[in-house]
Parts: C-alpha cells; structure tokens; sequence
C-alpha cells in the first residue's frame, strides 16, 4: 500500500452555498481486504471554510489538490456474488421446500 498523503481542494455545495468550502482529502489505497484492493482511495478528513484554515490545520497538505483520480471500480467482481449453495437454500425457501 502506498503512503497516504493530504490534498487541499476547493468545492461548491450549491445545494447549500454559493461559496467554496475547503475539503482535506487523505488519499491513499484499498488495502488487501477490501474489495476495492489496490484502487485509489479518497476520504474527506475535514472542512473549512477558508484555504487559510485548511493549510494551518494541515500544514503538510498539498494545497493544489491531486488532480483526476480513477473512480473506484467493481467490475472485476462476479455479477453474482451468492454461491450455488446460497442459490438453491434460498429458492427452495422461496418455493416452500
């Protein structure tokens, strides 16, 4: 897993302001146990409603954001996740049997 960093970004919520808010960002990766292992992972750490109060807080943030980042994907997934198990126990539920 690659070491997290912080990133500084800009957002307008219109449904609640005009005005930017300033979102810390940890960026990081899935690690093994997840399903999204090895995809980006970008979580919000706090708010603010200055770039000013951001960087005093998270001095060692990037204050130009980290750019485009690949949205996390599922597609290497099963469509159907149930076992052929899980499949027959459930329909023999359904018909009664």
């Amino acid at each position: 897993m690659s070491k997290p960093y912080l990133t500084i970004e800009s957002r307008t919520f219109r449904d609640i302001s005009d005005d930017p808010v300033f979102v810390v960002y940890e960026i990081s990766t899935y690690g093994r146990g997840s399903v999204l292992a090895g995809q980006t992972r970008r979580s919000c750490m706090d708010t603010f409603d200055t770039l000013a109060e951001a960087i005093a807080k998270y001095p060692n943030a990037n204050p130009n954001g980290c750019g485009y980042i690949e949205p996390p994907r599922v597609n290497h997934l099963p469509d159907d996740d149930m076992e052929d198990y899980e499949q027959r126990c459930l329909r023999s539920e359904q018909i009664g049997g």
